[in-house]
């Protein structure tokens, strides 16, 4: 984390030194086209007056084309200066008189002005192109959520959105540890594995999966190395997102897009399992239904046999003088029907067995 910093620090430095060059010339450039053109205007003989506003103008330009206070300042001064140098009497000489501060006063008050409207401007357009951007992410991150065949590819989708966002390691815990949940680790260097899997780390897990959004101030160290976010759906922890804050601290935006992200997947995951539910039952539906029909069945292919054996057994003990060729042709079927019923046992004691084995 620390050389990520410093090789940001070295990277954003001389884009920073360039933007500044760039403006300066900026500046210098309006301030000096600006005394040529009304060096020319002056000697056609316009007013002092008229120069005076194309001063100002150029200063208003200055403070619209640049970023900050400063450049507008600057130049204000300069414009004063040359509008004292090349307009006021006597010409190509400085006369600080009464008019020159009045003008001085008058460039900074519009410079100040108009810088502010413009930064405010540009703040709110940022802003607005901030929630334009994050707004085009959650809702690109509700897609895949949705689109998530199975539990663990709602986690790695999620993992993925928080680390190229937010460029941080990130841990997501699907179970209290406590009770055999297991850590998804997602890590920008390898030596952050010790971070969350600390034994104190750990108990904050458990105590969130107790505690739910809600964290104790005792359950918090005093550094807050790692902050927390439960997923939690109607009432429930679903999943706890663990982040790095070591060298970032989250900001209240980030803290905010966190929120809004383990809302999401805290409906993804109450989706998925509501699914699964929903499936398990239709299955134990159809089983249900597939055992009811073979009983039904076997109990059909069952009373015809029992039906021939009671017959037979009945006919032997109720006609005592039956010849002994009837006798035994019926004493013949009683063993036929049973030697079915033998088979018959035996093939669904068979289909049993492998149905369990493959359960199983």
């Amino acid at each position: 984390m620390k050389k990520q910093l410093v090789e940001r620090i070295y990277t954003e430095s001389p884009r920073e030194a360039v933007t500044v060059l760039r403006n300066s010339l900026k500046v210098l450039a309006v301030v000096l086209v600006t005394a040529f053109l009304t060096e020319l205007l002056a000697g056609l003989g316009l007013q002092k007056e008229s120069l005076l506003m194309l001063y100002m103008l150029a200063v208003v330009i200055i403070s619209v084309c640049t970023p900050s206070y400063s450049y507008g300042i600057v130049a204000a001064v300069l414009c004063s200066f040359a509008y004292d140098f090349f307009i006021t009497d006597p010409r190509y000489g400085f006369s600080i008189t009464l008019r020159f501060p009045i003008a001085l006063i008058t460039m900074l008050a519009v410079t100040l002005i108009i810088s502010a409207l413009v930064i405010q401007n540009k703040k709110q357009a940022h802003l607005a192109l901030k929630r334009e951007q994050r707004t085009q992410l959650l809702y690109q991150l509700n897609q895949e959520l949705l689109a998530a065949r199975n539990v663990e590819e709602i986690v790695e989708v999620t993992q993925k959105y928080i680390q190229q966002q937010m460029e941080r390691s990130n841990v997501f815990y699907l179970k209290d540890p406590k009770e055999g949940g297991e850590p998804s680790l997602r890590l920008h260097h390898p030596q952050d594995r010790e971070l969350f899997t600390d034994r104190e780390c750990v108990r904050r897990v458990h105590q969130m999966f107790k505690v739910g959004a809600e964290q104790p101030e005792e359950l918090l160290p005093k550094d807050r190395c790692i902050h927390y976010e439960a997923a939690i759906s109607h009432g429930k922890v679903l999943g706890v997102i663990g982040l790095d804050c070591r060298e970032l601290p989250l900001t209240p935006g980030s803290h905010t897009f966190l929120q809004i992200v383990s809302a999401q997947v805290a409906l993804a995951l109450a989706l998925r399992y509501l699914s699964e539910e929903q499936n398990n039952l239709k299955i134990s539906a159809e089983k249900e239904k597939m055992r009811s029909n073979l009983l039904r069945s076997i109990s059909h292919d069952l009373r015809t046999p029992l039906t021939g054996i009671l017959g037979a057994s009945s006919a032997i003990l109720e006609q005592k003088d039956m010849g002994e060729e009837m006798q035994e042709k019926l004493v013949r079927d009683i063993k036929e029907n049973a030697q079915w019923l033998i088979r018959m046992v035996e093939n669904i004691l068979t289909v049993t067995r492998i149905s369990e084995e493959t359960a199983t």
